[in-house]
């Protein structure tokens, strides 16, 4: 049976930092976001996905958003050239 798979990655306290144009930006609640992202962990679970934790990375704010330095199919990875000085890095930090 092929079962689906999800990374994730917790947000650090950094993560107020992330990259965004929304107008509150500046407001971000990191409680409020770690409850979130544990509430999407479990909906992946619920959902019968196979969730892989990857370690929190401190040093990147947008580490938790896994989908846009990677892209893997079924046995293949591409890292993506992130734009975003304070985002390169965080492909490898996924396949390492």
């Amino acid at each position: 049976m092929n079962r689906s798979m999800a990374l994730v990655r917790e947000p650090t306290p950094g993560f107020a930092d992330a990259i965004s144009n929304h107008p509150q930006n500046d407001s971000i609640d990191f409680g409020k976001a770690l409850n979130q992202h544990r509430q999407y962990v479990n909906a992946l679970t619920r959902a019968g996905l196979s969730v892989i934790h990857l370690d929190p990375q401190e040093n990147f704010p947008d580490a938790p958003f896994v989908e846009d330095p990677i892209v893997i199919l079924e046995d293949k990875a591409v890292l993506c050239s992130m734009k975003a000085e304070t985002r390169r890095g965080e492909g490898e930090s996924i396949v390492s």
